[in-house]
């Protein structure tokens, strides 16, 4: 019985499933899709469509739309951590089949965001146009007149020569004041000052205007009388010394 049911299974009628392929994609053919940007891009350059491959075609190449050439950018720099000028050189070398729109201002954007490249290769800061240098040490630029802080920032503005302020100390000791002084401001610079009584130069962030005595000499003088400030040489040209004139 199960060999007769064998033998009229094989020979009766046979329902064959067939699976039909996929489309398989020409060679050169790709699918690329393009934003409206890429579209202004392409009627600015003035390419023309290609109805047989679907894509634009300027001076006989391929124009890659700006999200696929942003990732070819992106994995070629990751592969090679090349420059701006090498990549774009290589790329520009290589590029015989695809035309890139806006290549070096891609490449700089992608270099620029390379966060390993930022850790490894120094730079040259590129100050603009009509900003000050200013030294990265004391010495650098000399300011002899005042020395200009951010306001808010560290409680004062200006600190000028003759002023009186503290310095606040490095270690403090039990039952010790935080803040020393006050000391007369001798030199200033645009980060740092000097002051009587200490021999390294102060950063500004480390001082505040104290309470000036003058305050009170002045209410027992007069608020009309001004102190008056002298000034005397000494042997060390870089050394300066003030004192007030006492009526």
């Amino acid at each position: 019985m199960a060999d007769e049911t064998a033998r009229a299974a094989a020979l009766g009628p046979q329902a064959l499933s067939l699976q039909v392929p996929e489309a398989v994609r020409t060679p050169g053919q790709l699918s690329l899709e393009y934003s409206d940007s890429d579209l202004d891009i392409v009627q600015q350059i003035g390419a023309k469509y290609d109805e047989q491959m679907k894509v634009w075609k300027h001076q006989g190449k391929t124009v890659l739309p700006q999200k696929r050439a942003k990732e070819l950018v992106t994995h070629l720099h990751r592969w090679t951590h090349l420059g701006h000028k090498k990549l774009k050189a290589l790329l520009r070398r290589e590029g015989q089949t695809y035309y890139i729109p806006k290549l070096p201002s891609l490449i700089q954007q992608v270099t620029d965001a390379c966060v390993p490249c930022a850790k490894v290769n120094t730079k040259h800061l590129k100050m603009p146009e009509g900003t000050r240098m200013r030294g990265e040490r004391p010495r650098t630029n000399w300011e002899v007149d005042f020395t200009e802080i951010k306001p808010g920032k560290y409680g004062n503005k200006y600190l000028l020569i003759g002023d009186s302020v503290y310095v606040r100390r490095h270690q403090s000791r039990t039952l010790e004041p935080r803040w020393k002084g006050p000391y007369t401001v001798l030199l200033t610079t645009p980060t740092a000052l000097k002051v009587d009584g200490i021999a390294a130069w102060v950063h500004a962030s480390h001082v505040q205007r104290a309470p000036s005595t003058s305050t009170a000499d002045a209410s027992q003088d007069g608020p009309d009388e001004p102190l008056q400030w002298k000034l005397h040489r000494t042997q060390n040209p870089l050394k300066i010394r003030l004192s007030k004139i006492v009526q």
